[in-house]
């Protein structure tokens, strides 16, 4: 069965992970695009054989949907599922889940009391290179994992004045980027950490005139003698704009390391890039977004779980909150307290 889907949002994210994806699938039917820009909308549903669609009551009034996929800033992430969930679909919602753990929540709730399903898009999941690290740890091939690192930079390019400025409406970095990376620890360590403690710089211009930090670094102590690392960036020159990654997990008995120089090569002249693109996003490889889609239409077809669950998604929010508090307060937070 090819699932019916209408899109809420075709900005930056459906442009360069959902648009490619929705065209090299068979699993999914894009019927109408929604967009706060009429010209976006009408874009995006063209390229697709779609119809675009001028406001969200419009959208949900359909009767030719099965589901929704939200694909808007963070802060409207919440109120948008939640529509979108009573009006009887299931929703597919970029990451973050929400911009706090209370709207988070609601989601939640919202997703039992209708009875509709509800995943967040955490590519990682459908990544193979992050696949293969979670497998190896499953097997305990390098025993209980007690310390793991993740470091992700780039350059962010969004003019002045973009939503990814307003630290209300983005969370900055921190959010937008550092989710992923909390995701990623609560899949590799099996649990949420017990505290968080975080600094964060609003270092551009753009991140001092939006409140929304663009470099962060965060310790989540998971427990007597285990933690989790991250450090997050805007801040690489643009002529250093490919997105820079490392990722070490140190066990009991080995250690597993990945290093995304060596996936993304990137040749730097001058202030020009030349770089084979696995992704235009390259945070995920090209194929992670269509399995992503492809995974929600046959779960939501079979009945299976989602590989991406509402607890791991949650638990991101929680620890990303926690250390939003922490760099406010100066110590250490209490993941959801």
């Amino acid at each position: 069965m090819t699932l019916r889907v209408g899109i809420i949002g075709a900005g930056n994210i459906f442009e360069r992970g959902y648009f490619p994806a929705l065209t090299q699938t068979e699993a999914v039917r894009v019927v109408a695009v929604c967009d706060t820009e009429p010209e976006r909308a009408a874009r995006g549903a063209r390229r697709l054989g779609a119809e675009a669609v001028s406001n969200v009551a419009d959208l949900l009034a359909r009767t030719d949907l099965d589901a929704i996929f939200v694909v808007t800033p963070t802060d409207s992430h919440a109120s948008l599922a939640i529509a979108a969930l009573e009006s009887g679909r299931a929703v597919l919602c970029e990451k973050p889940m929400a911009r706090s753990g209370e709207d988070a929540r609601r989601m939640a709730a919202a997703a039992e009391r209708t009875g509709r399903r509800l995943m967040i898009g955490h590519t990682r999941h459908f990544d193979d290179r992050w696949i293969a690290m979670r497998d190896q740890i499953a097997a305990g091939r390098i025993g209980e994992p007690i310390y793991v690192y993740r470091s992700e930079h780039a350059w962010n390019g969004a003019p002045p004045g973009s939503w990814i400025w307003r630290g209300e409406v983005s969370g900055g970095v921190l959010w937008d980027v550092g989710i992923h990376v909390a995701e990623l620890f609560h899949w590799y360590m099996g649990e949420a950490p017990r505290t968080a403690f975080a600094t964060v710089l609003h270092s551009r211009d753009e991140a001092r005139a939006g409140g929304a930090p663009d470099a962060a670094v965060a310790t989540f102590d998971f427990g007597p003698e285990r933690h989790a690392v991250m450090s997050v960036s805007w801040l690489h020159p643009p002529a250093w704009a490919p997105f820079y990654a490392t990722t070490d997990v140190v066990g009991t008995s080995g250690r597993l390391e990945a290093y995304e120089r060596e996936t993304h090569p990137a040749t730097i002249v001058a202030r020009g890039v030349e770089i084979p693109l696995d992704s235009p996003l390259l945070s995920a490889l090209a194929m992670a977004f269509r399995r992503e889609v492809e995974h929600f239409a046959a779960a939501l077809e079979s009945g299976a779980p989602f590989e991406v669950s509402l607890d791991g998604a949650l638990a991101a929010v929680d620890m990303i909150e926690a250390a939003e508090r922490s760099a406010a307060s100066g110590r250490p937070e209490a993941v959801r307290p």
